[in-house]
């Protein structure tokens, strides 16, 4: 069994109906790197067991079918497999700030911060998992993602 986890965004109310279906869901404050927010974003947060990444993706596509909010983007993610590292669309970390130069979100209910980093060029993956995964970081490929750029403004302010 393969591990993936789903991140699927959407409009204020989404969260709610990921609560009556069950799915672990988030509120994301994206932060400024003055600790403004500059926007929240709503998600579900979930990690799905499957036997390959089609068998993934047929279960998100039949997850979104059952919603009625707007979805803005859908992520499907994996802890670094060699096997999806050609169909993989970038690599991310996600760490415990140290400082402000990687963008910055906080969860809204718990207050945790996280700084989020990424590569989008494959022949920087080994660096990359040299970087961020020898200190215990997550490190995970992206599968598919229906908005790369929905994050992008965030990106730049760092």
């Amino acid at each position: 069994m393969e591990i993936f986890e789903i991140h699927i965004t959407g409009e204020k109310g989404i969260n709610k109906e990921f609560d009556k279906l069950g799915i672990k869901n988030i509120e994301v404050e994206l932060l400024t790197p003055e600790s403004d927010v500059l926007r929240t974003e709503y998600m579900s947060s979930f990690v799905s067991k499957h036997e390959h990444y089609e068998e993934c993706k047929r279960m998100v596509d039949n997850l979104l079918m059952k919603l009625k909010s707007r979805v803005i983007r859908v992520k499907i993610e994996s802890p670094y497999y060699p096997q999806y590292e050609d169909m993989s669309l970038y690599m991310e970390s996600h760490f415990k700030p140290k400082s402000n130069l990687f963008p910055i979100s906080r969860n809204a209910k718990s207050g945790k911060l996280m700084a989020t980093t990424r590569t989008y060029n494959k022949n920087d993956y080994g660096m990359f998992l040299e970087m961020f995964g020898e200190d215990g970081e997550e490190v995970e490929l992206c599968l598919f993602d229906t908005f790369v750029d929905e994050d992008k403004d965030w990106f730049v302010l760092y």
